[in-house]
């Protein structure tokens, strides 16, 4: 309700009041009644409106002192922007400075990476330097080991001609040193026979019964072994003189028995050690093992010729015979390679007879 509506509705009671007051006396009671209703409902009005009007202004308060807040947020607002603003012109202000140093980093970054760059293709080439000089030095180091191999086979190969060597000097010597005894013995025994007939006589009797008894124990040596063996080798015994083959006992250009002839080998030596029994006590003895081999080439493989072959497979049946009971000195490996043939030429036949191990019962 409006302002000037109050005003009306006021000045309207206001005339009633005055009415009521100077025509009380005149009017009937009826009609006083119908006008004080009238007044009364117009007060109520009145009173409705003007609590209505309080509560509208009330309302417009609220909203009025809501506006206040919201116009000190946007005034707090818009100063935040306008520091804001501020702040962002002085980043625009810097702006070109910071662009320059950027830039200068830029720079400097892409510099250093060139830099980098350089030095990594650099360290390449050096890596592939230092990969060609590893690859040639592995190279070197191959070759090295091949010629080290070679080196040590040929030293073996050496080994066994050397002992091969010391084997025929050794039982060279022992045959000059017996020839010498014996000449040593003549010599004595022409003196002895300037001296006197009768001395020379009963020596020569001496060295013909000392004879006797060497060919007597050796034939009784061999007649028990043959009797031991019997035909259950490929060996064979010819006077005094036990013929192993080398094919039934070696692979071809081998000096490593095979198993079936290790073996046999390893019974013959026990039956060498029984027949030795008849050698009598105190006999000065030796068992010679003779390595022959063909004249056909061992072509350097592993030995450097056949006699260095014929060596390595004696000490190897002197090395089973020790393991079978014989004592290692009364065994005597030498070798003869090709050079004591049984046959002549070049025929399977021959060749087949030529390669062989020997044994033989030597004065020492």
């Amino acid at each position: 309700m409006s302002t000037t509506r109050v005003v009306a509705i006021a000045a309207l009671l206001v005339s009633c009041l005055v009415a009521m007051g100077a025509g009380a006396q005149d009017q009937p009671a009826a009609a006083d009644q119908s006008k004080t209703e009238t007044l009364e409902a117009a007060v109520r009005t009145l009173t409705a409106e003007t609590s209505n009007q309080r509560s509208q202004l009330e309302s417009l308060q609220t909203e009025l002192a809501a506006r206040d807040a919201a116009v000190k947020a946007a005034q707090a607002d818009v100063a935040a922007r306008d520091r804001k603003i501020q702040e962002l012109m002085q980043q625009a202000a810097a702006l070109p400075a910071r662009v320059q140093q950027l830039e200068s980093d830029l720079a400097a970054a892409r510099a250093s990476a060139a830099a980098e760059a350089e030095a990594r293709r650099a360290q390449s080439d050096q890596a592939e330097a230092v990969a060609a000089t590893a690859a040639g030095l592995d190279l070197r180091l191959q070759e090295a080991e091949a010629a080290l191999a070679e080196r040590d086979a040929m030293i073996e190969r050496q080994r066994v001609e050397l002992l091969a060597a010391r084997n025929d000097l050794g039982a060279d010597e022992a045959q000059i040193a017996v020839k010498d005894r014996q000449i040593a013995a003549l010599v004595a025994a022409g003196r002895e026979l300037v001296a006197g007939g009768e001395q020379l006589a009963a020596q020569i009797r001496q060295l013909t019964e000392q004879a006797e008894r060497v060919s007597g124990y050796r034939e009784a040596f061999f007649n028990r072994l043959r009797q031991a063996v019997g035909t259950n080798t490929d060996a064979v015994i010819d006077g005094e003189r036990f013929v192993f083959p080398t094919d039934v006992a070696f692979e071809p250009g081998s000096a490593k028995l095979t198993p079936k002839a290790r073996a046999e080998g390893l019974e013959l030596g026990r039956e060498i050690a029984a027949a030795a029994a008849a050698i009598p006590p105190g006999s000065d003895w030796v068992i010679r093992i003779d390595g022959h081999t063909d004249r056909q080439s061992v072509g350097g493989r592993m030995f450097r010729s056949n006699r260095g072959l014929a060596a390595a497979r004696a000490i190897e049946v002197v090395e089973v015979l020790t393991e079978a009971g014989l004592s290692p000195e009364r065994l005597l490996p030498a070798s003869f390679g090709e050079f004591r043939p049984l046959q002549p030429g070049d025929t399977p036949e021959a060749n087949r007879a030529n390669r062989r191990i020997e044994l033989r019962l030597d004065d020492h």
